[in-house]
């Protein structure tokens, strides 16, 4: 990542010839995330503040033209400060900044950090804004919403089949599809012929999403001046993304089965598979049992790969020359 790792110097005792320099540690982060809409807060943690003295924490547009106050903070006695700023207007703010900025009282930056610009686009694309999609969903974005309303399906289509009605675990059979697909799938229409084409989804799947997402995070990896936050994290949005394309397709599988099936009895069973499947596709998958899903293959599902998109512009401070 092309940033700047530029060491301010505090003072210097000079004695006998020789100068003693001490290093500015101003650090911290900056994280995006969703606070009350998707991707319009930023968590900002700080360190190395000289204690009792105020700073203002900015975030800076692509250009540097524009800034966006995040407040004024005070340092803690050990030097800390934390907050989250939440975009008064739901913006999804990682698509208008890229840096983040640390002045002191009088103005001067005294730590600062920018997304590598190369990696930028595809981060976004993956996060927040892919314009192919409906209204410009992220990819990622778009595969956690998209699983997650393949879930709810799933569920009423398994219990339709236990309540007896077959006609009604088809319905649902239907949903899962077309929403998995998408419009463009292969599959995707009238399946359970009852004369509708019927898609509860936002029609551009969750295959198309979730692909989309593993091939964008790979873009940003490969980006000039991608940084360990890129490279560790867009490698957990590849691989839960494949999870989420694997697991969505044996989900689709099974409820394609269903469309032939005779019995509400034969559907559930079917269907109880399906449930399971999408369920992992949106939520993970637990495998070695710890208690926790990681981002890696056969475990992290949408959810983690949106978590894990985000943190690819994750903004790590440094100190600025004075």
């Amino acid at each position: 990542m092309l940033r700047k790792i530029l060491i301010g110097l505090l003072g210097a005792v000079v004695g006998a010839g020789v100068m003693s320099v001490a290093y500015a540690a101003v650090g911290g982060k900056g994280n995006f995330n969703d606070g009350d809409a998707q991707s319009a807060q930023v968590a900002v943690s700080l360190s190395g503040l000289t204690a009792g003295a105020a700073y203002n924490v900015w975030l800076v547009t692509d250009d540097g033209s524009g800034k966006l106050p995040l407040g004024k903070v005070t340092a803690c006695g050990d030097g800390t400060s934390g907050f989250a700023y939440m975009s008064a207007d739901r913006q999804k703010l990682i698509n208008s900044y890229a840096t983040l900025t640390v002045t002191d009282s009088s103005g001067n930056a005294v730590a600062s950090d920018t997304i590598p610009a190369g990696a930028l686009a595809h981060i976004r694309h993956v996060v927040s804004s892919w314009a192919p999609s409906p209204g410009g969903t992220g990819l990622a974005e778009g595969a956690r919403t998209q699983a997650d309303v393949a879930l709810v399906h799933a569920r009423l289509a398994w219990s339709s089949a236990d309540s007896g009605s077959l006609a009604g675990a088809k319905q649902h059979a239907e949903h899962i599809i077309n929403i998995i697909e998408g419009s463009g799938g292969t599959n995707f229409g009238d399946l359970d012929g009852n004369g509708r084409t019927e898609n509860p989804g936002d029609g551009f799947g969750v295959l198309p999403y979730a692909s989309g997402a593993a091939k964008h995070a790979g873009f940003a990896m490969s980006a000039t001046g991608a940084d360990a936050e890129v490279l560790l994290h867009g490698k957990h949005v590849v691989d839960t993304s494949n999870n989420v394309v694997k697991w969505s397709e044996m989900a689709r599988d099974k409820a394609m089965t269903v469309l032939a099936a005779t019995s509400a009895s034969a559907a559930k069973t079917a269907l109880a598979e399906a449930v399971k499947y999408a369920k992992w596709a949106s939520q993970g998958y637990d495998a070695n049992g710890d208690g926790a899903v990681a981002p890696i293959t056969g475990e992290g599902g949408a959810n983690t790969a949106y978590v894990h998109g985000q943190l690819m512009a994750q903004l790590t401070l440094v100190a600025t020359v004075k």
